[in-house]
């Protein structure tokens, strides 16, 4: 199952992702895989949420939660394609080598900031990529049994009145359009 996550600007969707991770680490077989797209996810941000975590501090664990969790950060959407087509799939193979039992959760942070960016974008590029990302992230989560967790921004929707040309409503929706929302 892949979990969306949607929200405006500064509505907390880093902040969700970190307070997944810190309630998770208490359990010591589960791992997590974190990638950010933002590159405001640094492992001291993570202690923080982990030290004052409001379901019981686990600041006084025995062990390191830290090697636990394993921080990817992209900013162009091809990286984020080879990360899901081969590099993450290794990932996986090697953290569960270690133990048979781990949980992984896999939190991607803001999946939609990489196509803001890719300057080159010809017709069609995005909504291929799109399709090929969700269905790479669905492929992955049921094969490897992975949680997995996305957060997207929200984007203004305007319906226009085509005889009048008038605003008839203005609303969010998920951002990466139809082919995401159809596709995860």
């Amino acid at each position: 199952l892949v979990t969306e996550i949607c929200g405006l600007l500064g509505s907390g969707r880093s902040s969700i992702l970190l307070h997944i991770a810190a309630a998770n680490l208490e359990h010591p077989n589960v791992h997590i895989i974190f990638v950010d797209f933002k590159k405001d996810i640094y492992m001291d941000r993570l202690k923080l949420f982990i030290q004052k975590h409001p379901w019981g501090c686990i600041a006084n664990l025995s062990e390191d939660v830290l090697p636990r969790v394993n921080i990817c950060r992209f900013t162009v959407v091809q990286e984020f394609l080879e990360f899901l087509e081969a590099d993450l799939e290794k990932m996986i193979i090697e953290i569960r080598s270690k133990s048979q039992t781990s949980i992984i959760i896999l939190l991607i942070d803001n999946i939609a900031l990489p196509f803001k960016w890719w300057t080159d974008l010809q017709p069609g590029d995005m909504i291929a990529a799109v399709k090929r990302i969700s269905h790479q992230i669905r492929l992955l989560t049921s094969e490897f049994n992975l949680y997995t967790v996305v957060a997207n921004s929200m984007t203004r929707k305007l319906d226009i009145d085509k005889a009048t040309r008038r605003l008839v409503r203005e609303y969010h929706v998920p951002s990466l359009g139809k082919p995401w929302i159809e596709t995860i």
